[in-house]
Formats: structure tokens, sequence, C-alpha cells
């Protein structure tokens, strides 16, 4: 043999242990046909054999000493059988069967020394025949056993080579068996630490988790989640994630339900979800903010049999973020009053020339009115008609100052579904005016109909009066006709507000930076840099965009801004 014979004692023993009462029993039974064997034979010496192997296996069921070594009870159980065979009917199959279990037996569970001493012990019995003399008397006349000579020999050869072979093959497969079970259990063992350290760290990670079965039914909340939302884990266990939790709701509208649910079926479809904001009711009645990822949960065969979801708590980021941008619409609202401030008296002289006009209307009529009464030519119908002029300027007046004052406030309402067009004649009614006295020639192109969008009125008036005041401000040292167009128009979705100018276009390297904050061409003390960047943030705020671009001889601004509902 080339495998070394290894003790396989711990595997062997436990099964001789299983089996050992019901082998007794066996053997038991099997005493009335030993009994009537030997009324036929007359042979005392096979019944002694079955008594003191019976004796033997009752002994081991209560004598402690016997009970620990059942194998070796078993294997000598097998050698008696072979040789009582032997003795009575020389070589036969039962007797051959019983020698190879004893030597298979002894050598699996002992090792090398048990399959010697079992092969010794087998030659022994074997031998027992040519011994028979020594108890002849007791052999009835006629039953006298015949493995004799040669035929003793060859059977000892078979014996033991197959009682040898059958050891190395049982010995082989056994080794096999417990190899492969034993790495089955360090496999088992690993999954199963793994299985622990996973659910340990799935457990104890700083982010709420969760894992819902096929049917969406909630089979993981880790501490995390029990932190945050203030439902353990007990209490969710075996509830649908989307529709069912106890006390008050954890999703509050059955929409918000609605896009869990097919956020969760469309994972499950295999689809990863990044990046989807769930909004909690915690169990106290919060309101929490979970940025989620969501990943199906596979079997070792690839079958989806669930959903994992990761969160991180955004709460306080988002509030932050609130804080941030109500900070930053305060001081966008400051630096938009600044530059209305700014622009209000860069319009001095404009607005001082609007109220001029009524007031010098109102100063003669009221001259005209004084002098006929002073002369008692002044007739009712007359002074009717300058009391009515004189009426109407002042309202005039009043309406341009009204305007100012309304332009000057800072804007603190919600935005409201305005006209563009009404923002466009505000703005030219406000510096229409000092553009024309600059020499500026000013072109309209307003539909008659337009679509209204959603802001403010006046803001929408300071960022045309922005770009009114740049394209002036870059037509005053031009020795060309100077001319502003100034054109409203929609399509399905935006409306578009646009400016050109003939002042000679925006130099290519600066065009890309001309809505940066503080950024101006312009020489020092004539201009902040604020007012392109102020307009820029005021069309951002109105969910448009601005953008520059040179066309003809000059410079085209065009504002977008969505329809509003």
């Amino acid at each position: 043999m080339h495998a070394k014979i290894v003790p396989l004692k711990e595997i062997l023993e436990p099964i001789t242990d299983k089996y050992f009462y019901w082998l007794t029993a066996v053997i038991l039974l099997l005493l009335p046909f030993s009994l009537v064997r030997y009324f036929q034979t007359g042979w005392l010496t096979l019944y002694s054999f079955h008594c003191s192997v019976a004796l033997l296996f009752v002994l081991s069921c209560f004598i402690p000493i016997l009970s620990r070594h059942k194998l070796v009870i078993v294997v000598v159980g097998c050698m008696t059988i072979g040789a009582s065979a032997n003795l009575q009917h020389g070589i036969s199959q039962s007797g051959e069967a019983s020698f190879v279990l004893a030597i298979v037996l002894c050598s699996v569970g002992f090792g090398v020394k048990g399959l010697i001493l079992s092969s010794v012990a087998t030659a022994l019995f074997l031998f027992l025949p040519h011994l028979a003399f020594l108890i002849e008397p007791l052999i009835p006349t006629g039953i006298r056993p015949y493995n004799e000579g040669r035929e003793g020999f060859l059977a000892l050869g078979w014996i033991l080579f197959c009682g040898i072979s059958a050891s190395y093959v049982v010995l082989r497969l056994v080794t096999g068996v417990r190899s492969k079970s034993h790495q089955l259990s360090l496999s088992l063992i690993k999954s199963a630490n793994i299985a622990r350290d996973l659910t340990i760290l799935i457990d104890t990670a700083n982010a709420p988790i969760f894992g819902v079965d096929s049917e969406g039914k909630i089979n993981e909340w880790n501490q995390q989640a029990e932190k945050i939302t203030g439902y353990k884990k007990t209490e969710l266990e075996g509830l649908s994630f989307a529709t069912a939790f106890p006390g008050d709701a954890l999703f509050r509208t059955n929409d918000y339900r609605a896009s869990i649910a097919d956020v969760l079926n469309n994972t499950m479809m295999g689809e990863e979800i990044s990046n989807f904001e769930l909004d909690l009711i915690t169990k106290s009645g919060e309101s929490i903010s979970i940025l989620l990822n969501s990943t199906a949960r596979k079997d070792v065969s690839g079958k989806i049999i669930g959903v994992v979801g990761v969160g991180q708590d955004i709460t306080e980021l988002n509030r932050m973020q609130i804080e941030q941008e109500k900070e930053r619409k305060e001081a966008s609202a400051q630096i938009i009053q600044a530059s209305k401030l700014a622009t209000l008296g860069e319009m001095a002289t404009s607005v001082a020339h609007e109220l001029n006009q009524p007031l010098n209307v109102i100063r003669v009529a009221a001259e005209n009115g004084r002098r006929k009464i002073a002369t008692d030519t002044a007739d009712p119908e007359y002074l009717e008609k300058k009391l009515n002029r004189i009426i109407a300027q002042t309202g005039r007046a009043a309406a341009i100052i009204q305007h100012l004052r309304m332009f000057g406030r800072e804007a603190k309402e919600e935005p409201e579904v305005i006209d563009p067009r009404l923002a466009v004649e505000n703005a030219l009614d406000l510096m229409g005016t000092q553009l024309r006295l600059s020499g500026i020639e000013i072109v309209t192109e307003l539909p008659k109909s337009c679509p209204s969008i959603l802001g403010h009125v006046i803001q929408l008036e300071q960022v045309i009066l922005n770009l009114l005041a740049n394209a002036r401000d870059a037509m005053s040292d031009k020795d060309v006709p100077a001319k502003i167009l100034l054109g409203v128009s929609a399509d399905d979705e935006n409306v578009r507000i646009t400016t050109e100018d003939t002042g000679g276009g925006i130099p290519k390297d600066i065009l890309e930076r001309i809505f940066e904050p503080f950024y101006t061409t312009k020489k020092i003390g004539e201009g902040t840099g604020l007012g392109l960047s102020v307009s820029y943030g005021i069309v951002r705020d109105m969910g448009g965009r601005i953008f520059a671009e040179n066309f003809n001889d000059g410079a085209r601004i065009t504002i977008i801004l969505p329809i509003g509902n």
C-alpha cells in the first residue's frame, strides 16, 4: 500500500456508539438459532463462541470501562464470528466477510497497528482447525474442519488481500469525505464569520441602512436608522417599507409613498438608484432628509431577493444650505438695492427733467389764470380748463415720484406673475428722456400680447435700466449714430428681452467676464462693475439666463426667461 493509514476513530466511534445497542439486540436475537445449531451438531464450541460474544456486547452496554471501547468490542465480535464460521464450515463466505470487516474496522480505527493486529488475529483464527486435535473430543463424529494444508494458506492470502485492499479503499473514501467535510466546515465557519462581521458592520455603521425582502417588507434596520427615526427594528420588521408604520406614518403623503414604491420596484428590477432624497417623519414627528442610494440584494445564484438602501442624513446640511441661500439672497438684495440707488443717482438729471416738465406746465397755467383774474377777464370755462391742466400735470408728477419710490424700495414680496412689456415700458419712462437728451435714438419692438413671467417687475426694470445705461456709456464717445433697439419676443417656452446698441461691440478678451462682480471697462470713478453682475443674479433667480454677444456694429445682450404659470 502506498497510502499512509491514518487512524479515523473520531469518525467510526460515533457511528459505533449510535448503532451498538441495535447490534447487541441482533446478536441476542440470534442466540436461539445458535442453540438450535448446537442440538443439530452437538458442537458446544460454536455455541460457546456465540454466547461469549453476546455476553461481551451486553456487558459493554452497562460497564463504563467496556463501554469506552465499543469499537474494539465490535472488531473482536467480527473476529469471533469469523472464527466460529471457520471452525464449523471451513472457508466460507460468512467467515471471509467477517474477517475482512474486522481488518477494515481495525485498520481504519487504529491505523497501521490495528491493520497488523487484525491480520495476525485473522491468521491465527484461520489456522485454528490445525489445532482441532486439542478439541477433537468435543467435536461430534462427521463434523471436522477441512481448511487444511495449501487451501488454508490460499484462504489466508485472499482474506488479507481483500482486507488490506478494502482498508485502503475505505480509508481513501473516508479521508476524502473527512477532508471535504473539513473544507466545508471551514467554508461554513468562514461564511458565518463573514456574515457575522457584515451584520456587525451594518448594525454599527455610521449611516442609516435598511433592507427589504422581495415583497418590500423590512428585514434590516440598523442602529443608525433606529437613532435618526426613533423606530426600533423590532417595531418595523416584517412591515411594508412604503405603506405601513406604527404610530405616525413615516411618509405622510400618498404621492410620496408612491414615489418610494417606484424606487423599490425599480431597484428590484436591477436598477441602481443614487442620490434619491428621502424625506422621513420620525417617531417624534420631526422631519428629516436622507440622501439614499439603493441596490438590489442577490442570493448566491444571482437572483434578486430584496433591496439594500444606504443613506446619509442631510437634514443639517439642507438646513445650512437653506440658511446660506437665505443669507445669499439677503446679500444679493442689499447689492441689488445699492445698485438701484446708484441707478437713481445716475438718473437724477433725467428725473429732474421729467419733473420739470409738469412743474413748468403747472406754473404757466397758474400764472395765466392769475393774470386773467387780475384783469377781471377770467371766465369760468377758462379757469376750469387751466385747473384741469394743473391737476393732470400734478398727477403726472406724482406718478413719476411714486414710480421712483417703488423703484427705490427693497423688494421683499414673493415673486408674482408679471408682463415683461410693462418692465420695459417703465424702464423707458425712467430713463427715456435722459437717453434722448444724450442724442440716442430709442427703437422698441414690443408685441401686442406677450406671455407672463414669474418675478419682480421692479427688479426686471433694474436689469433693463442697467443694460440701457451700459449701452449709453458704450456709445458716448463714438462718432457714429447712437441707437438702442429694445425688443421683446416669445416662443412656446420662453420670453426673450434683447438690447442692441451701435457702440462698436465688446472686446473678445473680456466678453466672457462682463458678468463678473466688480469687473468694469470704465474709468475709475465712472462705474462700480456691479450693474451686469446684479443683472445676472436677478435673471438667475428668476430661473433664466443672460448672455452677451457682438452683433453688427455693436453689442447685443439677451435675456431668456421661462414663461410663468
